[in-house]
């Protein structure tokens, strides 16, 4: 068995002007937006947590490693199941082709983000009880993601294995 790392490569410039639009501080996003290591912005998706409905926004704001709660993936209109299949299709080939636990593994994933998934107006509401602040997601951000799926790359990049395992199955 191999390991084999590459640079995951981060979510688009739109993506991240989002990101920070809709859940930045508004004193932190011109910096937020300015920032060179918020330039690599990778989103790993909690699809078992949610955020409380009364949180406010947080005081240090980074999009490295930006924690993706499955009510913002709600929020933003992106489709939670098709996320859960593919972290689950992840899980399943760790688990049963590399025989390795993926205790605490994280992925990113930005097919979630891919034309398909993405109403083609291309305008997402924000959730029910909150301003009603809408989100536009340019044209250039569907064409990268297009892009990206052109050039055969995975929907899912696997972040971190810290506690994973190797195990032996007893094949009868």
């Amino acid at each position: 068995m191999a390991l084999i790392t590459e640079r995951i490569l981060p979510l688009p410039r739109v993506a991240r002007q989002a990101l920070i639009k809709t859940y930045c501080p508004p004193y932190l996003r011109p910096a937020a937006s300015a920032s060179p290591t918020d330039r690599d912005c990778l989103a790993r998706p909690y699809l078992g947590r949610r955020r409380r409905a009364d949180a406010p926004f947080p005081p240090n704001f980074t999009l490295r490693n930006f924690n993706l709660c499955l009510d913002q993936i709600f929020e933003l209109s992106l489709p939670a199941a098709s996320a859960a299949a593919t972290m689950g299709e992840a899980l399943g080939v760790t688990h049963w082709s590399a025989n390795v636990m993926g205790l605490d593994l994280d992925q990113q994933l930005w097919d979630i983000f891919s034309t398909s998934n993405v109403d083609k107006g291309t305008r997402v509401l924000s959730a029910p009880g909150k301003d009603k602040r809408l989100i536009d997601l340019p044209r250039n951000f569907i064409e990268a993601c297009v892009q990206r799926e052109r050039e055969g790359e995975p929907g899912s990049d696997v972040l971190t294995m810290l506690c994973c395992t190797s195990f032996c199955r007893n094949i009868e």
